[in-house]
């Protein structure tokens, strides 16, 4: 049942409804955006740190990449001339919608235990670990760690126990649970929170959105992307985990 929820919600590609280059970047009927394009940003400052000393190509693989938008967004903000960037899932109206807005040939649509071993210099994993059945995180794990090179670095992010798990979720996570499951497959180097709602963003985002206007201005937009981007040692407020490993 949570599986055909998120499916069903690929019969439009709503991760291609924010704008990250330019004014304006949210919209109404997708009231994640500004989260979302927080996450990009974090994502952003970590990939080019992780890819600046990378020598020739560089191999990303987007793990549960969804209708692509999200890779969309990262390769359109830079011109990575090095990185190609790849994605799997295994729902294909998903994969379609990915393939119609990029590369056919980045996109797959299969289980992640079945690629190759040992060929990708980092992934991502973003948003996709709470659609993961419990019983089969270990095996998923497994198969995006084989997929790596060794020593290779892997961007998450999750939503955290501070807000209700969400009808297509089969769970939220703090950061005791995030690294007891990810450190057998990987060094966890970094953890934490994001998307913190502080008085401020919760008046503006009241203010801004009802059900008979919807505003925006580039001063309250990159107020609250740069609010939701924020980084913080404590999960305490925070809406989202962000987790950064490497394989052993």
């Amino acid at each position: 049942e949570i599986d055909d929820l998120q499916s069903s919600q690929y019969l439009f590609p709503y991760h291609y409804l924010p704008n990250v280059k330019g004014f304006p970047n949210f919209t109404k009927i997708w009231s994640f955006s500004a989260s979302y394009i927080a996450a990009i940003r974090l994502f952003e400052n970590w990939f080019d740190e992780e890819n600046k000393e990378k020598n020739g190509k560089h191999q990303h693989m987007d793990f549960g990449c969804g209708d692509g938008g999200f890779i969309f967004h990262v390769s359109a903000l830079k011109d990575y001339k090095n990185v190609d960037f790849f994605g799997i899932d295994f729902d294909k109206k998903a994969i379609r919608w990915a393939n119609q807005f990029s590369n056919a040939d980045s996109f797959l649509c299969g289980d992640v235990m079945d690629l190759p071993a040992s060929s990708y210099d980092s992934g991502s994993l973003v948003e996709v670990y709470e659609h993961i059945p419990p019983s089969e995180c270990s095996k998923f794990l497994s198969g995006i760690s084989d997929s790596l090179k060794n020593g290779a670095s892997l961007f998450v992010t999750v939503p955290s126990t501070q807000k209700p798990t969400g009808r297509k979720h089969y769970r939220h996570f703090d950061f005791e649970t995030l690294i007891k499951e990810f450190e057998e497959f990987f060094v966890v180097e970094e953890i934490f929170g994001f998307e913190r709602k502080n008085f401020i963003n919760k008046i503006l985002s009241r203010l801004l959105t009802s059900r008979w206007w919807y505003l925006e201005s580039k001063i309250t937009n990159a107020y609250l992307i740069n609010s939701y981007s924020s980084k913080h040692v404590s999960i305490a407020g925070c809406g989202r985990i962000g987790l950064i490993v490497r394989k052993r």
